[in-house]
């Protein structure tokens, strides 16, 4: 087998996709990627520099890789380096262009797309895995990691901490900050990122309220109102009522002196 192919073959192993995974990341039909698996066809320069740019590697990193298959394929002599000695060379030689790759994509901020629904089922995911660690953890993971900043995200966290307004003020303060972090730094057109900004702040004053800090929630009542009407929101998703209840509870707490009218959110 040709160099080409065994090259193709590692890129592939390397960047943990399958031949389908990796045909669609280039541009080719599946079984192309096959073919050049099995030393049928010989992938072309410009398949192997696509291959590499999937995998997070450069193309002067295919080129030291082909030498090294290159390498692996000459006779043995004597004294010569084992395969072994050669294979450690390769993954030592690699390893730090893959992790440099590795933290670039990850710094990489997530491609736009329309909120959808099914959002939510991620969200579920991200949110069992946030609640785990300590309140204090829970704004520095969302800051450096971009996969938390999403509006179901921040949709659930508002719900956390609506349910626990009336039962531990510190939680719900510890949540509403956190959505408020998320909503901050959710992608997408300006005006809906003002609805999910106010949406997370109405749950902020919300805590207020159920702290009996009047004034300073209808200050954020106010903002939040001001974000969410200067927001859209096309796909219906987040519910314009949760705000409108705040405000209503906000009414009546002034009116009685009784702050402890906060709104517990029913799952969306």
């Amino acid at each position: 087998m040709k160099q080409e192919h065994v090259a193709a073959r590692l890129l592939r192993a390397l960047s943990g996709k399958t031949q389908e995974q990796m045909a669609e990341a280039i541009g080719a039909d599946r079984s192309l990627i096959a073919q050049f698996e099995l030393g049928l066809v010989a992938p072309s320069r410009d398949h192997l520099k696509r291959m590499a740019q999937a995998t997070g590697v450069t193309l002067a990193d295919v080129d030291d890789l082909l030498k090294m298959v290159e390498t692996f394929q000459m006779p043995r002599r004597r004294l010569g380096p084992s395969t072994e000695d050669l294979l450690a060379d390769l993954i030592e030689k690699l390893r730090a262009p893959l992790d440099a790759a590795r933290r670039r994509l990850l710094a990489l901020p997530r491609p736009d797309r329309p909120p959808r629904a099914e959002d939510r089922d991620e969200a579920e995911d991200q949110w069992s895995r946030l609640r785990e660690l300590s309140e204090e953890m829970w704004p520095v993971v969302v800051r450096v990691a971009a996969e938390f900043h999403t509006w179901a995200l921040c949709e659930r966290v508002c719900e956390e901490s609506a349910q626990e307004a009336s039962r531990d003020l510190e939680r719900a303060t510890a949540l509403a900050r956190l959505a408020r972090e998320i909503a901050d730094r959710v992608r997408g057109p300006e005006g809906w990122r003002h609805r999910v900004q106010g949406y997370a702040a109405a749950h902020e004053a919300n805590v207020l309220l159920a702290a009996g800090q009047l004034e300073a929630a209808e200050t954020g009542l106010r903002e939040a109102r001001t974000l969410w009407s200067s927001g859209i929101d096309p796909g219906g998703l987040l519910d314009p009522g949760r705000l409108l209840r705040f405000e209503a509870a906000l009414g009546w707490s002034q009116g009685s002196g009784d702050a402890q009218d906060t709104v517990r959110a029913p799952r969306p």
